[in-house]
C-alpha cells in the first residue's frame, strides 16, 4: 500500500509539471514588447500565448538583438539582466523562449559571410546555461522568418531575393538538426522548435484564408493615412514587421499544436487586446530596462555548476568503492532487500512513464503538430520536420 501511495504521488506531480505559468522571452524586434521599441500595433506573439495559456509574461526581449556580441545588445546581455531581477520562477511551471538570429543573418549577409555555425551555436550554447543555471527542462525556439517575403525585401533585385532566401534557409535547416539532436540526446529536455518561417510562408501565400487583405505590403507604407483599410487586415505592420493580426496567428499555431499543455484556442484579437492592456496586467510583460552588456557571470555560474557536479562524481565514486569493500565482507544476504528496492523503483519509473504517456496522447484524434510548429517528441524519425495540419483547416472563428 505504500508503495502504491508513493508512486501515486510521483505520478500526480508529473502531471502537474505540464503547467505553464510563467513565460520568459529572450529576443529581437519580433519579442520586443516596448522594452526598446515595439514594432508592431500589436500584441505580440508572447503577450497573446501569454493570455491563451493564462500565464505571466516577462519578456526581455531587446530590437536588434544579436546572439552575442559587444556591439549590440544581445540574448547573453538579456540573460544576465533576467538572473539579476532574481524573479525566481518556478522551472517546472515556466517556459523559456528563444527568437533571434535576423540581425545575425543581416550582418553576416552584408559581410558576405555564408557560415552561420557561430551564431547557432551560440543559440543553442544560451539554451544549455539557462538550463543549467535555472534547472529548466522547458523550451520554445523560433525559426527565422522569412526576410526575403518581407515588403522592404521585395523592392529588391531578384537576384538579392535570392540571397536572402538562401540565408535564411540555410540557418533554419541547420537549427533544425541542432534542436533535433538536444531532443535526441536529451530525454528530459521539452524542447520544441516553432517552424515561424514556414507558417509565415504559408500566411503570405494565401493571405484571405487568414483573415487578411493583404499579404505583401506594408501597412504603415501603402494605407496609413491614405486609405480605410485596418491595421489588422494586413500582415506587415512596416517593411520588416508584423501586425497584431500576424502574431495572433503564430500564438495560436502554438496553442493549438498540444505544446506544453493541451490545446486551447485564443480568444478574438479584440478580446486578447483588452486583456494585454488592461493595468497591471500579468500579460504585457514588466518593461525592463535596457540590458547592459553582460559580465560573463552566467558562464561563471555553469562552471561552477560543472566543477560542484565533477566533485560529486568524486565523492560518489569513492563511496562505491568502498560500499563495495563492505559487500564483499557482508556477503550476500542483504541481496533480498536489494531486489525490493530495484522492484519499488520499477514500478515508480512504470507509473512516470504512464503519466508522460498520457500527457502526450492528450490530443489523440486531433492535431499532430499544427502549421508552425514542430514538436519533435512526437515524431520517431529525428531528422525530419513534423507533419503539418493547415491552419486554415481548423476553426478560425476564435
Amino acid at each position: 500500500m505504500l508503495l502504491l501511495i508513493l508512486c501515486t504521488l510521483v505520478l500526480l506531480s508529473t502531471l502537474a509539471s505540464a503547467l505553464v505559468k510563467n513565460i520568459v522571452v529572450f529576443g529581437d524586434d519580433y519579442s520586443d514588447v516596448g522594452t526598446g521599441h515595439r514594432y508592431s500595433n500589436g500584441p505580440l506573439w508572447s503577450q497573446q500565448l501569454a493570455v491563451g495559456w493564462d500565464a505571466s509574461l516577462h519578456s526581455f526581449a531587446f530590437s536588434g538583438s544579436v546572439c552575442n556580441a559587444s556591439s549590440s545588445v544581445s540574448i547573453v546581455d538579456q540573460a544576465e539582466m533576467y538572473y539579476q531581477q532574481h524573479l525566481e520562477l518556478d522551472p517546472q511551471y515556466t517556459i523559456y523562449a528563444f527568437w533571434v538570429g535576423h540581425a545575425d543573418v543581416q550582418a553576416k549577409m552584408l559581410a558576405n559571410d555564408t557560415n552561420y555555425e557561430d551564431t547557432l551555436d551560440c543559440i543553442m550554447d544560451q539554451m544549455r546555461t539557462v538550463r543549467k543555471v535555472f534547472k529548466t527542462d522547458r523550451f520554445l525556439m523560433f525559426t527565422l522568418a522569412p526576410m526575403d517575403l518581407m515588403p522592404g525585401a521585395l523592392a529588391l533585385s531578384k537576384k538579392e531575393q535570392q540571397r536572402i532566401k538562401q540565408a535564411v534557409d540555410s540557418f533554419n535547416e541547420q537549427l533544425h538538426e541542432k534542436v533535433f539532436a538536444q531532443v535526441k540526446h536529451h530525454h528530459l529536455l521539452e524542447l520544441d522548435l516553432v517552424d515561424a518561417h514556414d507558417l509565415l510562408v504559408e500566411v503570405i501565400q494565401r493571405p484571405e484564408d487568414y483573415g487578411f487583405k493583404n499579404g505583401q505590403d506594408a501597412f504603415w507604407d501603402h494605407c496609413q493615412g491614405r486609405c480605410n483599410d485596418k491595421e489588422d487586415d494586413y500582415i506587415w505592420w512596416d517593411k520588416q514587421h508584423l501586425t497584431g493580426n500576424a502574431h495572433h496567428i503564430i500564438a495560436k499555431s502554438i496553442l493549438m499544436s498540444d505544446s506544453m499543455e493541451p490545446s486551447v484556442n485564443l480568444p478574438f484579437l479584440d478580446q486578447v487586446r483588452t486583456k494585454v492592456d488592461q493595468p497591471h496586467s500579468i500579460f504585457h510583460s514588466p518593461l525592463y530596462h535596457k540590458p547592459h552588456t553582460h559580465t560573463g557571470l552566467l558562464d561563471r555560474l555553469v562552471q561552477q555548476i560543472n566543477d560542484a557536479k565533477k566533485q560529486q562524481d568524486k565523492e560518489i565514486t569513492a563511496d562505491d568503492n568502498e560500499q563495495t569493500a563492505v559487500d564483499a565482507e557482508e556477503g550476500f544476504w542483504l541481496q533480498p532487500l536489494y531486489w525490493m528496492a530495484l522492484v519499488t523503483i520499477v514500478v515508480c519509473i512504470g507509473f512516470v512513464l504512464c503519466g508522460k504517456q498520457m500527457q502526450r496522447r492528450r490530443m489523440t484524434g486531433g492535431l499532430a503538430a499544427l502549421s508552425g510548429l514542430v514538436n519533435q517528441k512526437r515524431h520517431q524519425d529525428t531528422s525530419t520536420r513534423g507533419q503539418f495540419t493547415r491552419l486554415r483547416q481548423l476553426d478560425t472563428s476564435v
